[in-house]
């Protein structure tokens, strides 16, 4: 049975050439996709930062730290952990990042203040 083979394979030298030549080809482009792919999908991620920074006119990449200090401290030391929040997010947090930083926007609000004069007002 091998000698059949063998004989036909002989006989059409062209056609097994072709074969083989198909062969690689196709094993080549199938082999090549992932690297396109990959190629392709990092130009679509720049492309759509770029288009979301365009728009928004806010970087792509951003970073939200948040504090409630009204319900976890207590009020002789609420403004202390802004301070110490603050002071920690600008030195260790920035620095792990090992990215450069931009742009730094600081948002400061104050909900649910109380204030009671020191002289009472009568009327």
């Amino acid at each position: 049975m091998f000698f059949i083979v063998l004989r036909k394979l002989l006989n059409n030298k062209w056609m097994v050439a072709c074969l083989l030549v198909g062969s690689i080809v196709a094993v080549a482009m199938i082999s090549s996709i992932p690297m396109y792919t990959d190629g392709i999908l990092q130009r679509m991620l720049i492309k759509d930062m770029e288009a979301y920074q365009q728009r928004t006119g806010s970087y792509p990449g951003r970073y939200l730290f948040k504090l409630n200090c009204f319900s976890y401290y207590k009020p002789d030391s609420r403004y202390g952990a802004f301070l110490y929040f603050r002071q920690n997010i600008r030195d260790s947090l920035t620095g792990e990042l090992d990215t450069p930083i931009a742009a730094q926007v600081e948002k400061l609000t104050i909900d649910y203040i109380a204030l009671i004069p020191e002289v009472q007002k009568v009327e």
